[in-house]
């Protein structure tokens, strides 16, 4: 064995080895020899004397051994750690010269940014609600370096629309802590605050019972910013404390377009303070207006002529007749939404004497508040629908109310059609020439009526019809036969078949139809390359199943239905369905929706 172990190839530095190793190359295998017997050698021995110095001379090169060993794993360890550090310069640098996300413009960088922002979920409680006003997805993406953390907070773009739903943070009854108005206050000025000067959208939905000093005070920040409002929305329960609030935007809202005010309150509409409305008549811009629980007189303050759509909800029956005359001013082309409690205009004791009106607003959209229903209901839409002559009318909705739950169903009335005065309507407007969407949700009429009224309507392109959840069947198999192609040897657009114009057909089901007659519906109607006669290659089909139950939400009172599935063309949806109408049922159960359509 060497005496010394070299430590460096360019020196002659060493490490001398203990001679106990060196002196006698034998000595081990004596070692081991002694260790195999079971005799004690004597102090006189040779073997006693080569033992008792191999005792005695160990720890001190053991030592000297320790000792190198430390020296140079301090050194290994110096080594090793900037041999790290160095590893991760070198990564940093490369990161740096070769992602492509590093190279992004500032411009796609935002542009990215954005999307992720738009694909937030709904809050649903204080915590999503404090981490919606903070910023959503951006909060999370501007802890990613410091470099998209300015582009976050020094973009306005992404904080050009600010939306709060108190009902969230606050709890009836309880006045919020210090720290949390502190925390509430301190979110809504800095995201106010980041949108810069630029035209923002506010959405404020405040609770449907008594406000807290907060809501008011997160008002009051809102309007401070009133000369920057492109869009406002307000769900609040309006007493003069919140109007008082409101009435700072008054004459300061040169860029507003768009406005809606829905009344919370659920005491009786009259005792809703209403004058708060007068403060956004000096809107020069305004363009569309939404109003809900609230009276129509003080609507009558603002220029309709500039409005492109107006929606009027829960009007009662005094403001019937001065609402109905209003019509007449809206510019062409105008969207109007009026939506009735027609069971409690129908019961009143005075039928209001509505005044005849020619508007020539496009779009018009009738609805109900209330899902009772009785045939004098009818009288009512007939009434109003006598009033109007709407030459230009090219959209026509009508909406009742469908029951909350199915074991409502039972004793649901639906909202009758009055056929008699919508012919006349459609015949008095022209409507064969210009209409060309007509939807009849949850309005109850017979075949032989909505084959008559069709038959009256051939400039049609899109169509929606539904059943009813109560027993109330339309879309049947007679239905379905006589709204396909009688046949594939007619060219397409003839007279011989009703809607010769459809591109679109929505068809809202309890699924009372058999396979066949939907399947004959869709071959019919569906055209390929479009060189087949008789059909129309850019036909679509929406068809939707009634669920068992009702989808609830947190935002919306109305009755959720699931699509069950939609197609570019219906020659998709024929070779999805197989030729089985059971597979659509099947599909439904897996999504885990539903687990059947109403029995």
């Amino acid at each position: 064995m060497s005496p010394a172990i070299p430590l460096c190839d360019s020196c002659p530095a060493a490490f001398e080895q203990s001679p106990l190793l060196t002196d006698d190359p034998t000595l081990p295998d004596r070692l081991v020899l002694m260790l195999r017997t079971n005799s004690n050698p004597g102090h006189e021995d040779q073997s006693f004397v080569t033992l008792r110095h191999i005792v005695d001379s160990s720890p001190p090169q053991l030592e000297r051994y320790d000792a190198e060993i430390a020296r140079l794993e301090s050194l290994r360890q110096q080594i090793m750690t900037n041999r790290d550090a160095l590893q991760r310069l070198y990564m940093h640098a490369k990161n740096i010269l070769d992602t492509p996300v590093r190279r992004l413009p500032d411009e796609l960088l935002v542009d990215i940014l954005q999307r992720c922002r738009l694909g937030a979920d709904t809050p649903f409680n204080k915590a999503s609600e404090m981490r919606r006003l903070a910023g959503g997805p951006l909060v999370m993406l501007s802890q990613v370096c410091a470099h998209w953390r300015n582009v976050i907070h020094g973009t306005p773009a992404f904080w050009s629309t600010f939306e709060v739903d108190m009902s969230n943070i606050t709890v009836p009854g309880r006045i919020p802590s210090a720290s949390l108005q502190q925390r509430v206050l301190d979110l809504v000025t800095t995201a106010l605050e980041r949108s810069q000067q630029i035209p923002i959208a506010v959405k404020v939905r405040g609770h449907p019972q008594r406000p807290t000093g907060l809501e008011r005070e997160v008002i009051q920040a809102v309007v401070e910013r009133s000369q920057r409002w492109r869009t406002a929305l307000f769900e609040l329960r309006l007493d003069y404390d919140m109007q008082e609030s409101l009435h700072r935007a008054n004459a300061n809202i040169p860029l507003l377009e768009v406005l809606c005010i829905r009344a919370l309150n659920k005491t009786d509409r009259r005792r809703v303070p209403s004058y708060a409305i007068q403060y956004f008549t000096s809107a020069d811009s305004l363009r569309e207006v939404h109003v809900s629980g609230m009276e129509v007189e003080p609507l009558m303050l603002w220029r309709h002529s500039q409005f492109i759509n107006c929606s009027y909800e829960r009007v009662e029956c005094e403001d019937l007749k001065p609402l109905i005359h209003r019509i007449q001013i809206l510019p062409n082309g105008g969207c109007l939404h009026m939506q009735f409690d027609f069971k409690e205009i129908a019961a009143a004791e005075e039928q209001p004497k509505l005044p005849s009106v020619v508007s020539h607003i496009g779009e018009l959209t009738l609805s109900s508040s209330n899902h009772e229903h009785d045939k004098k209901a009818e009288r009512v839409l007939a009434n109003i629908l006598g009033a109007l002559t709407l030459p230009e009318l090219h959209n026509l909705n009508f909406r009742g109310m469908p029951p909350k739950k199915k074991s409502q169903a039972e004793d649901f009335e639906p909202l009758y059609w009055p056929h008699a005065a919508a012919l006349e309507f459609f015949t008095r407007c022209e409507s064969g020439l210009n209409l060309s969407h007509l939807s009849l949700a949850d309005i109850f009429l017979t075949k032989e009526e909505l084959l008559e009224l069709l038959a009256s309507l051939p400039a049609l392109t899109s169509l929606f019809i539904s059943d009813h959840p109560a027993k109330k069947r339309l879309i049947t198999d007679p239905v379905l036969e006589a709204l396909s192609v009688p046949g594939t040897g007619q060219a397409f657009g003839t007279a011989h078949r009703l809607l010769p114009n459809l591109t679109r057909l929505d068809i809202r089901s309890r699924g009372k139809f058999t396979e066949d007659s939907l399947l004959q519906l869709l071959r019919s109607r569906a055209g390929g390359s479009g060189t087949v006669t008789g059909r129309n290659p850019k036909f679509e089909c929406v068809l939707m199943w009634f669920p068992r139950e009702r989808y609830e939400t947190n935002t919306s009172a109305e009755y959720k239905f699931r699509e069950v599935m939609k197609f570019e063309s219906i020659e998709k949806l024929v070779k999805a369905l197989k030729g089985r109408l059971g597979f659509i049922r099947r599909l439904y159960k897996r999504e885990d929706y539903v687990n059947d359509v109403w029995a």
